[in-house]
């Protein structure tokens, strides 16, 4: 499975800084940044090849042949997750009875159309702004990852 090989690239990644530390004398706080870096964009690599392989089942699928049919294929999308920026790509489907057009990959993963923060990101910020402003709020969101910047 390409997680298998995503995750095992990842602590492959992550064990050689590990190893940096212990005899090139990399700082504590280096390592503890690159480790966050290299910890997100595994999150992020994650997401996206779920949402991918959940397309590509979409797209395979016998019982969603027999309703919808494929308007095209590789859309983008970009969304903002905890983890940083999502790019994945998706199939664009039409309903061959109502003629209603949709992504069935994001609506079975609770992505609605136009959104362009996921709902993760989105509690985190809610929750921050309880406390602080919005502008304030997404600041500190983005304080150890400077793609979850979020305009006012």
């Amino acid at each position: 499975m390409k997680v298998i090989r995503l995750v095992e690239a990842k602590i492959l990644s992550v064990s050689e800084k590990f190893l940096e530390v212990l005899e090139c004398g990399i700082s504590f706080q280096d390592f503890e940044a690159q480790l966050k870096k290299e910890l997100d964009q595994l999150g992020v690599d994650l997401l996206k090849d779920l949402l991918e392989s959940l397309d590509q089942q979409l797209r395979n699928s016998s019982t969603r042949k027999q309703a919808w049919t494929i308007v095209r294929k590789n859309d983008s999308k970009e969304i903002l997750t905890p983890f940083g920026l999502l790019s994945y790509t998706r199939s664009y489907f039409q309903h061959k009875e109502s003629k209603e057009y949709c992504y069935l990959a994001d609506e079975k993963a609770g992505i609605t159309p136009h959104s362009r923060i996921g709902l993760n990101m989105k509690a985190e910020l809610a929750a921050a702004c309880g406390e602080i402003s919005y502008e304030k709020a997404t600041r500190q969101l983005s304080g150890y990852n400077s793609v979850l910047t979020v305009s006012k």
